[in-house]
């Protein structure tokens, strides 16, 4: 959950309007709400943030039973079982509930599934599956198809959570990745369906006079949903809705989200957007910021934004615009021209971004403008 904040980070949830939000949702017929034990926290990925704490408190008795909740065993901060039981644990407590509905293994990638014969997960997961305390096991997974297809076929999954829009379409696990999952009746989870919101707010005017062009009531947002809802293997799409504009947008969407909701032409207005799309992004960053907090300062999703703002627009009043906008809208203390180079931040990334060596290339292109 992508929940509004107000405070000097992330971490401070505003309370009164993620209750609404929720709410609204709920009352709406949403009944999927996923959430993970760093998400909305201070320090990094190792440590428990604010968004477990926030739904435990918000859901009423009666919200509970509507509702199913999916949250994450952050796989990188465990050494063994007792580790895994005593996160699970604090997951349940944090969450107020005595049974996880859908539990994933957090961001799964080859390292992680090498490990699983020390870290032995799997007898963890069956465990807690057969005392009650999770329904459903999954994972979410950042890695080649290759990784994923063997991790599959390694245990009894009942679900799986993958990157996957109009623009990853042969990313990590990718659609050969969802097909696989629901030939083996798996079900399957859809994260970063607008790339983070860059296929809302980031798309280049030639792809947005495509949408245009087909179907002039619609939106950005509606047209990536739809072009995932219109698929059968998917079960579910992980939207991240954060305002209430698009709470209430999405459900509209939503009432038009089913299989054949997009004709053939459609389909294709999807795929030549993808084509634009794709020619001008230069940094494969999502904005998903599990790279954060930089320990030097620098915001790293937010200076990738501008680098590929400024690639996606081939013209030069925009590319001066957006050097405008950098140099008066990017903090001093968060520009790349911070970044050491430290590497830390390269494990954190699901993309697997070279980050300690594209950030200065948006520090030398955007150094003019300090």
């Amino acid at each position: 959950m992508r929940l509004p904040w107000d405070g000097p980070n992330h971490s401070y949830i505003d309370v009164p309007k993620a209750e609404a939000l929720l709410y609204r949702a709920i009352d709406a017929g949403v009944n999927y709400f996923d959430t993970a034990w760093p998400y909305h926290g201070q320090k990094g990925v190792f440590d428990p943030g604010e968004s477990e704490p926030f739904l435990g408190r918000a859901l009423t008795p009666e919200m509970r039973k509507k509702v199913y909740i999916a949250t994450k065993l952050p796989i990188w901060a465990v050494k063994d079982q007792s580790e895994m039981d005593a996160i699970l644990d604090a997951q349940l407590s944090r969450l107020r509930t005595d049974c996880i509905d859908f539990y994933l293994v957090h961001g799964l990638v080859a390292y992680f599934w090498r490990a699983e014969s020390k870290l032995r997960y799997f007898d963890f997961l069956a465990r807690a599956k057969k005392d009650g305390r999770i329904r459903h096991v999954g994972f979410s997974f950042h890695d080649e198809f290759s990784i994923f297809a063997e991790l599959l076929d390694a245990f009894d999954w009942e679900f799986v959570q993958l990157q996957y829009n109009y623009v990853d379409k042969e990313f990590q696990a990718g659609e050969a990745g969802m097909k696989r999952a629901a030939e083996k009746n798996v079900g399957v989870i859809i994260m970063e369906p607008l790339r983070g919101g860059s296929l809302v707010r980031d798309l280049p005017p030639k792809a947005e006079q495509l949408f245009k062009h087909a179907h002039p009531d619609w939106n950005m947002a509606e047209w990536g949903l739809r072009w995932l809802w219109n698929q059968p293997e998917i079960t579910t799409v992980l939207s991240g809705m954060s305002n209430m504009e698009q709470v209430e947008d999405n459900i509209r969407i939503a009432e038009n989200g089913c299989p054949g909701n997009l004709r053939d032409d459609d389909l294709r207005t999807v795929e030549k957007v993808g084509e634009v799309f794709n020619s001008g992004m230069k940094i494969g960053c999502t904005g998903c910021g599990y790279c954060m907090p930089c320990p030097h300062g620098v915001d790293i999703p937010r200076n990738f934004s501008f680098f590929n703002t400024y690639h996606l627009f081939d013209n030069i009043g925009t590319r001066r615009q957006t050097q405008h906008f950098y140099s008066t809208q990017m903090p001093r203390d968060k520009i790349a021209a911070h970044c050491v180079g430290c590497g830390l931040c390269v494990d954190k990334c699901p993309q697997h971004l070279p980050v300690a060596t594209l950030m200065p290339q948006v520090a030398d292109l955007f150094a003019s403008n300090r």
